[in-house]
């Protein structure tokens, strides 16, 4: 076994554990935020707060759907010239734009909803707030991922993106940060976010076989012959 070898396999231990350490408790959180959130807010009498959560898991969808038709539009129109005239440069652009289009709603949509939930937390407990907050975050974006390919690896990344930056800013918003400070974080874990998924889609991309066209197969034919 070579060091190169020894090391990228110490590596993916090490990537391995970090995200089982990561994983643990966000299920926890995925499982137990919006009930407790849900029953706490109950207890002291935020039911609007509660509906207007529901509300919010259920448009959604469809809100999520209408902010990507320009991207998809884009992603349609580089992706067929990208084929027609074997440029696989143009695919691999329309993926990325794509990638950092949807990176983008979802910072979007995790600061609206923290932002409508935060804004009411001098006269309600901060706590349950944050949990029922970051259920109505999760729900719906879970609920999209679970009907993609298991191996959907940009869906997953985005889940993963809305429940950090979630969970960094309620960090903030406890230990008193400024406006400017969750801004500004929030932006920077969506752009590294936007980052390594469009270079994944770029190494995927340039790596792909270029296609054999008509006149090379045939010439290959003759030669075989």
């Amino acid at each position: 076994m070579t060091s190169s070898t020894a090391f990228v396999r110490q590596l993916s231990v090490v990537g391995a554990v970090a995200v089982g350490v990561l994983v643990i408790p966000l299920l926890i959180l995925n499982i137990f935020s919006g009930a407790v959130g849900g029953v706490w807010l109950a207890i002291v009498g935020e039911w609007r707060l509660m509906l207007y959560g529901v509300v919010l898991m259920v448009v959604m969808p469809w809100m999520w759907i209408v902010a990507s038709l320009p991207a998809m539009g884009l992603v349609a129109a580089f992706g067929g010239l990208g084929e027609k005239y074997d440029r696989p440069l143009l695919a691999v652009f329309a993926g990325a734009v794509f990638a950092v289009w949807s990176m983008a709603l979802v910072v979007a949509w995790v600061a609206f909803v923290f932002l409508q939930f935060t804004d009411t937390a001098g006269q309600s407990p901060v706590i349950p707030l944050l949990l029922w907050g970051y259920a109505t975050v999760n729900a719906p974006l879970a609920s999209m991922a679970s009907k993609e390919p298991a191996d959907s690896t940009g869906t997953w990344m985005a889940l993963l993106l809305a429940d950090l930056t979630y969970i960094l800013l309620s960090i903030l918003l406890l230990a008193g940060a400024t406006s400017a400070i969750m801004i500004g974080s929030a932006a920077s874990i969506g752009a590294v976010s936007a980052l390594s998924v469009v270079i994944s889609i770029a190494v995927a991309g340039l790596r792909r076989p270029r296609p054999v066209s008509a006149d090379e197969f045939n010439l290959d034919e003759a030669q075989a012959a």
